[in-house]
């Protein structure tokens, strides 16, 4: 049990903790090299950096925390491959901040006249110079896990960087139970029904969308989907990057053609376009691609087949902003309307591609 006090901050940011006993310690370590005292010195104890944060386990459009089992890290230090370290701890559900994990890395004092060989094997070495360490592999549970944007896959260690504490947030993909074999997992019928032994293929919301298409969707079986609602699962957009606009329209009773998205506003922090949208041909016959704006419309059925697309392009930008309406063409039903937002994840120099990456070794 980890009796470490945190203050928690952005998933990803550092966090730093006052260690007002340091100068005494660095007297002391210099009393003891004067003295000739070298062995003993290498084995004072300095604060650990801390790793903590949620673990997640996304099923379809839930978003479920994992406070059980064990985790695996294997830190690296980079530039030469021979020197890890194996960290273990187990999971268990934080209820200040509802966090899953909280992972010490222990570290000695290096002092002039030392190497790393004169440290305890299990301690990470912390010296005046600057070292950085990447993840090489993360297991929750015997599964490969996934840090979270906007963390970094990397650290470092040095003297002025003791005792900081990183949000890192952890995703897994791995099956939920699932007692009676019905397709249904045991957490979905629970939430939902209160008990195991729910019919697959019942409507009990009557709204033409048996249970087990509801739990595929991500929507509630208890409520009806006649009217449209907007999903967008997507936290985080990397900067630079071009993709798929991956809106979900969750209406049971209207074609996707009928299902129509209003831009409400300009997009901030991105740009929108409809490929091959443009409403003249150019002068190869061709239609090219049209840049939307606020009073634009699309269509469900355009974005299952991959026309919608969303571009990243100001590096100033700190998150995306989209403001949309959506209708499903009944005049009785008032549109749907929405912001849906996420952050924009700046690749830093240390990890180059983003940490939306999967942690291999």
């Amino acid at each position: 049990m980890n009796n470490l006090s945190l203050h928690t901050g952005p998933a990803g940011a550092p966090v730093r903790k006052s260690i007002t006993w340091a100068a005494k310690a660095a007297r002391w370590i210099a009393f003891l090299m004067t003295a000739g005292v070298g062995a003993l010195a290498a084995t004072i104890p300095e604060p650990d950096t801390i790793f903590y944060g949620k673990v997640l386990n996304f099923d379809h459009g839930s978003q479920l925390l994992v406070t059980s089992g064990q985790l695996n890290w294997n830190i690296r230090l980079e530039g030469n491959e021979g020197v890890s370290y194996r960290l273990t701890t187990p999971l268990e559900l934080n209820t200040n901040g509802g966090f899953s994990y909280r992972l010490k890395v222990p570290h000695e004092a290096l002092v002039a006249g030392l190497s790393g060989t004169d440290i305890t094997p299990t301690a990470v070495p912390v010296g005046n110079v600057s070292t950085r360490f990447s993840q090489s592999e993360i297991r929750v549970n015997g599964e490969l896990a996934k840090i979270l944007p906007p963390a970094s896959t990397t650290f470092n260690v040095s003297s002025d960087r003791r005792a900081t504490a990183y949000r890192l947030d952890l995703e897994i993909a791995i099956p939920m139970p699932d007692s009676d074999g019905n397709g249904l997992p045991d957490w979905w019928q629970q939430k939902y029904f209160g008990r195991l032994g729910t019919d697959p293929n019942a409507d009990p919301d009557g709204d033409g969308w048996s249970n087990r298409r509801e739990y595929l969707a991500g929507t509630d079986p208890t409520r009806a989907n006649t009217s449209p609602v907007i999903a967008w699962d997507l936290e985080s957009v990397d900067e630079g990057t071009t993709e798929l606009l991956t809106l979900r329209a969750l209406d049971s009773d209207t074609t996707p053609d009928q299902l129509v998205y209003t831009l409400t506003q300009e997009p901030k922090g991105v740009s929108l376009r409809h490929l091959f949208g443009a409403t003249r041909a150019g002068l190869d016959g061709k239609r090219g691609d049209r840049l939307l704006h606020a009073g634009d419309t699309f269509s469900q059925a355009q974005i299952n087949e991959g026309r919608v697309v969303m571009a990243q392009e100001d590096p100033g930008a700190s998150e995306v902003v989209l403001g949309l309406s959506l209708s499903d063409g009944n005049a009785t039903r008032a549109p749907y309307q929405t912001n849906l937002v996420a952050t924009v994840h700046t690749p830093t120099p240390i990890d180059g591609s983003g940490a939306a990456v999967w942690i291999d070794a």
